[in-house]
């Protein structure tokens, strides 16, 4: 089993079987098995579980896969897109935003730093990764584009855009 800390040590330890491993994370036996050997982003809690040791190119796959988990704990400021006044302190990670516009998170995720204003909660909004600094607001004021007619077609997200 691995796990990535904060700092981006690797820490993996040895168990015996499926079932100390399960007991250990507080989940059933079947999600041990569905997760050994995969490359879940995130694992289970942040566990990854393979059945043998992962050599360095391995190793740096689950890194990468670790790290697009965090992306998605990235803090997101969300703008009025007419004034680009903040609508609230910025959230703590993409699901919190979506709790709020009560939407999926990957909507979030994919307007985020667009610089594409949409409607999430009945408002429209900007969303970024980042506080605007003064001189981004300014710039975006004047040239704020808005998403139109969003449709999730078979997985792809389909844009029409306006000026």
């Amino acid at each position: 089993m691995y796990f990535i800390e904060a700092d981006g040590t690797i820490v993996k330890t040895t168990y015996e079987s499926k079932g100390v491993v399960a007991k250990l994370l507080n989940v059933q036996h079947g999600t041990i098995t569905n997760h050994l050997d995969k490359w879940i982003k995130g694992g289970i809690n942040g566990n990854y579980i393979f059945s043998s040791e992962l050599d360095s190119l391995e190793l740096e796959k689950l890194m990468e896969i670790s790290s697009l988990r965090k992306f998605n704990n990235c803090r997101v400021w969300a703008y009025h897109a007419s004034t680009l006044e903040l609508l609230s302190d910025s959230f703590s990670s993409m699901q919190k935003a979506a709790d709020y516009f009560n939407v999926d998170y990957r909507s979030i995720l994919n307007h985020l730093d667009t610089k594409i204003a949409t409607i999430k909660g009945g408002k429209l909004v900007l969303l970024f990764s980042s506080e605007l600094t003064q001189q981004e607001k300014e710039s975006l004021l004047n040239n704020v584009q808005k998403a139109i007619n969003e449709t999730l077609l078979y997985g792809y997200i389909k844009v029409l855009m306006i000026n």
